[in-house]
């Protein structure tokens, strides 16, 4: 079973965090991902669902990487990217972890006055809801997409984010050659 103490501590042990900045030194970008052997994808993708449920936006990818022996490896990473995300899963975190804690503070600290400054309001007692989406929306979606929308057009269109139609539209498996 998966819990936040689990993943603190996974993210101790095969995870990083990480922060980039823009040319001008005025903005960053902090990342969390988490690094696994693609033997292990089936878990990888149960902490993907089990990070997406929570409200947490995420990727997962496989990339290929070479070994000290000339050797191909198969491995499959999950990263968190969105400002928004990174701050919900820093909270969620920081209790638990040990190594990375320090770091965990310091993005979670950015990203919720960056969030702030941009009008997300995150230190406000009422979230919004989880919206879930329906069959009818997905066929919204996808003529949205056929008649030429950007996923930005279609976020204001369906009342959504943009990181949510985008992954709906991966979900679905949609893209706009289909």
């Amino acid at each position: 079973m998966i819990t936040w103490a689990y993943i603190a501590g996974f993210l101790d042990g095969d995870g990083w965090i990480t922060v980039s900045q823009n040319k001008n030194a005025t903005t960053q970008r902090w990342t969390i991902g988490f690094t696994q052997s693609y033997k292990k994808h089936e878990f990888m993708q149960t902490l993907f669902e089990f990070l997406m449920n929570n409200g947490i936006n995420c990727d997962i990818k496989e990339r290929i990487v070479m070994g000290s022996i000339h050797k191909e490896t198969r491995m499959i990473n999950i990263m968190i990217r969105t400002q928004e995300a990174v701050f919900l899963l820093s909270k969620k975190l920081i209790p638990f972890l040990v190594m990375k804690k320090t770091l965990a503070i310091h993005a979670m600290t950015y990203t919720k006055n960056r969030m702030k400054k941009r009008g997300f309001g995150l230190t406000n007692k009422k979230q919004k809801k989880r919206i879930y989406w329906k069959e009818s929306d997905d066929n919204k979606l996808k003529n949205l997409i056929n008649n030429g929308f950007s996923n930005l057009a279609i976020a204001n269109e369906l009342n959504r984010s943009i990181d949510s139609v985008g992954h709906r539209l991966y979900r679905i498996k949609l893209t706009r050659n289909s």
